[in-house]
């Protein structure tokens, strides 16, 4: 009660230096208006889900069981994520690096799905130009097929298949 007493007497002798005779903070304020945020800013400060964690040597992060493609050209360099709105975001120093399309499990802390990567351009890339792209999903029992389906139809042209 004590400390109560001398804080509101702290709060009297300050408003009685400034003569305006406003008490309320409604009143100090008066038409002051708020600032308008950038939803991004607002999303990193409010994310559901905020995490960091250290891509490895090819520029992939784990979470949860999966591991995603963040940026080649940050090896071993902790990276921000963030889930909002049903994406997920990778950030370094405050750029959008990669967002993918997210659902969280209702009752796990991890991922249950994700798909479709948008990544952004970014000052941080690799100088190396890549041999292979790291994103590109090949399936080698496919292919092997097409290729053998495209043999057999190159050699009964010339009439080689019995």
């Amino acid at each position: 009660m004590g400390q109560q007493s001398e804080a509101s007497k702290v709060l009297a002798s300050l408003h009685s230096i400034f003569f305006d005779g406003k008490y309320s903070p409604l009143a100090v304020l008066g038409p002051a208006k708020g600032k308008q945020a950038d939803p991004a800013d607002i999303q990193r400060a409010f994310g559901q889900r905020y995490c960091q964690r250290l891509t490895d040597a090819r520029g992939f992060v784990k979470i949860g069981r999966w591991k995603i493609y963040v940026e080649e050209g940050l090896p071993r360099t902790p990276v921000q994520l963030s889930y909002w709105d049903g994406k997920l975001r990778a950030e370094y120093q405050s750029q959008i690096l990669t967002e993918y399309q997210c659902k969280w499990g209702e009752k796990s802390s991890r991922p249950t799905i994700i798909s479709q990567p948008l990544h952004h351009a970014h000052p941080f890339g690799s100088r190396q130009m890549a041999l292979f792209d790291p994103l590109w999903v090949r399936y080698p029992m496919v292919l092997a097929a097409q290729r053998l389906m495209a043999i057999e139809v190159a050699a009964s042209r010339i009439g080689c298949v019995a």
